[in-house]
């Protein structure tokens, strides 16, 4: 995320805040939530107190609406996921990171015109049970409980993106399989990539060293 403008958005349905925030720098790997700059106040309806919201403040209101699991909506133009959507390409399962979205790709919505209820209605189909999804010649959107989860959603994907893009500049990639995806995703909730707890039974664990 390279000097990118990074739009970071807190959108209930009923009274809803709008955080508009801008990280500049080589590496973003974490971002201090909380902070109420530029931040409007958007009811359902779309009326607003404060300054002026984004345009896309329809799908962040929509996706909030249809998704009761998340709370934060994360939308981005960031570079290596933006060259994807361009070329409307869905990112399969060419690396296990990819079940971090929930599935086993990460769809690219079709392309409708910015802040428009056509984007909004396309952006929920491409993220039906998926917490990231592209959006053709537009971005990308990733979802979240916490702005951390979503915030640390975008970054793994826009490096996922970056990874993808080099890997198609030798060939096509090789796909794990459906069945390969659905352990990586279940160990992924299981472990929380990397917290534990460890497989019952096994007897190959990683645990504290008694004195």
């Amino acid at each position: 995320m390279n000097k990118k403008e990074i739009e970071f958005y807190r959108l209930t349905v009923i009274l809803s805040i709008i955080f508009l925030n801008y990280v500049n720098g080589a590496e973003v790997n974490s971002w201090e939530c909380g902070k109420f700059e530029s931040a409007s106040i958007i009811g359902s309806d779309g009326t607003y107190l404060g300054k002026r919201p984004s345009s896309e403040w329809r799908f962040h209101r929509d996706i909030l609406k249809y998704r009761s699991d998340i709370n934060v909506v994360l939308h981005s133009h960031s570079l290596n996921a933006t060259s994807l959507a361009i070329h409307h390409k869905t990112i399969p399962a060419f690396h296990y990171m990819v079940g971090l979205a929930g599935g086993n790709n990460i769809r690219c919505a079709k392309y409708e015109t910015f802040g428009t209820q056509a984007l909004s209605d396309a952006a929920i189909i491409a993220l039906k049970d998926r917490l990231a999804c592209l959006l053709g010649q537009h971005g990308m959107i990733c979802l979240g409980k916490t702005f951390e989860e979503a915030f640390n959603l975008a970054t793994e994907l826009e490096t996922l993106s970056k990874i993808y893009v080099k890997a198609l500049s030798i060939g096509d990639t090789p796909v794990l399989s459906d069945e390969e995806m659905v352990k990586v995703i279940d160990q992924m909730k299981r472990m929380s990539y990397g917290k534990g707890p460890e497989p019952e039974g096994s007897n190959d664990i990683a645990r504290p060293k008694n004195d």
